[in-house]
């Protein structure tokens, strides 16, 4: 019986994989807790990386596991028309490991993805496509804040409140 309860968790792990990881070239984020974001004119002027120097130091939980290249991309986006300039994945260290067994080690419910875009449109679009995504089922919900040309994903595990802290610093650090 627990073995395929197992597959059954490792298959639905595997859809919410290849759902949030589609080859579109300018897909949009998916916000379960956040307003429409507005586009500006900026160019953007921090990388992924940067961003998240600036969300460990206002987020004591945060922790980034991968800065992100072209060659190991799991969205196959960075560099690609329409696709983000840079992308980082991170832990936050009040979410417990029970809560993601089997998946990936850079999922977004281990904390989450900063991406960042070359324009505030296109980090509405992305926004808009994974918003969506998450729209279709509870098993893709996560929180999402976009500010300028970054987008934050952030895993579902934490409170709504412990999320907000992401959108509050992600505001901060864009102006």
């Amino acid at each position: 019986m627990r073995s395929i309860r197992w597959a059954a968790y490792a298959a639905v792990v595997a859809c919410m994989i290849a759902g949030c990881s589609s080859s579109d070239p300018a897909p949009a984020q998916t916000g379960t807790q956040s307003s429409a974001p507005k586009a500006d004119s900026k160019p953007a002027s921090l990388t992924a990386e940067q961003v998240s120097d600036e969300l460990a130091k206002a987020i004591p939980s945060f922790k980034t596991f991968r800065v992100y290249t072209e060659a190991d991309d799991p969205n196959k986006l960075m560099g690609r028309p329409g696709g983000y300039t840079s992308k980082t994945a991170f832990y936050d260290s009040r979410i417990s490991k029970d809560a993601a067994v089997g998946a990936r080690d850079d999922a977004i419910i281990r904390g989450g993805s900063v991406e960042v875009f070359e324009s505030a449109e296109l980090a509405i679009k992305r926004y808009e496509y994974v918003k969506a995504i998450a729209e279709s089922s509870s098993l893709f919900t996560e929180y999402d804040y976009v500010s300028g040309t970054a987008l934050v994903r952030v895993s579902k595990e934490l409170t709504p409140t412990q999320a907000r802290e992401y959108e509050a610093a992600l505001k901060e650090i864009t102006g």
